[in-house]
């Protein structure tokens, strides 16, 4: 049996060739995944490291072996349909995205990964949202991440094409929201506004973290009107208690601004 330390730098050093040679990522991958077949995540990363080198067909049916093989996690059931849905989007196949989003739902485990879905779900809805949004939240045909400059471009894209869906200046303040708070706090308001009868709901899967960001980027930006009101609101209106604190704290930073 090979050693456990060996694999795994085998892993750490595939994902390093993934950008360079994903080739012989590729090669480290397949002995690895032979040397502990019953090791789920090793095909996980074989599957990603396809993807890199062009073969989705082959990443496919190593997800199909991993899903089938009755050892992934809940966390990994996850991770898998949503690598699969990656592949089946570039390729066109529609229908089989939206099935494997559904699967990756169904496995999740946190909100961060549930709202991922949720925004992948929407990619699918229309030709302009897949053009958009899709290209954004499904990666390149390698699987890669697109350039930050052309993701906030094709976001921007989206609401504008999609003025009724707050699920648009939602997206757009969280790509500016680390970039510059100022900028991303009329979107947040948009997108977070109690009555808007031009625009949808915010989904509740968004909802709440948009009024997050939206009290941490108006601080930020030094509008600590804005940004109190929001955390009153989500003090008064928390179902958790973690939730509370934070915005209670926010208020005490707040107060202690506004007594400086």
């Amino acid at each position: 049996k090979v050693c456990a330390r060996e694999l795994a730098a085998r892993v750490v050093e595939a994902r390093s060739l993934l950008g360079t040679a994903p080739a012989e990522a590729v090669t480290l991958l397949e002995s690895t995944c032979t040397d502990d077949p019953s090791e789920p995540t090793f095909r996980l990363e074989l599957a990603e490291a396809q993807i890199a080198s062009g073969r989705p067909e082959q990443a496919l049916a190593t997800l199909a072996a991993a899903q089938a093989s009755g050892t992934l996690t809940r966390p990994l059931r996850s991770r898998a349909a949503h690598i699969e849905a990656s592949v089946l989007f570039r390729a066109g196949r529609r229908p089989e995205a939206e099935a494997a989003l559904a699967r990756a739902i169904a496995a999740t485990s946190d909100e961060a990964d549930a709202r991922f879905a949720k925004a992948r779900q929407r990619a699918l809805l229309d030709k302009e949202a897949a053009a958009t949004l899709g290209r954004v939240l499904f990666g390149d045909e390698r699987g890669r991440a697109l350039d930050p400059a052309l993701a906030v471009y094709l976001l921007t894209e989206f609401a504008q094409k999609a003025p009724e869906d707050a699920l648009g200046p939602y997206l757009v303040g969280r790509q500016l929201a680390t970039r510059d708070p100022k900028l991303a706090v009329p979107h947040f308001v948009r997108a977070c506004s109690l009555s808007n009868p031009d625009m949808t709901t915010l989904d509740p899967i968004f909802r709440l973290e948009c009024r997050r960001l939206l009290v941490e980027t108006a601080y930020l930006a030094g509008d600590m009107t804005t940004a109190r009101f929001w955390a009153d609101f989500l003090s008064t209106h928390a179902e958790r208690e973690a939730d509370r604190l934070r915005a209670q704290d926010y208020l005490e930073r707040i107060a202690w601004k506004a007594a400086s």
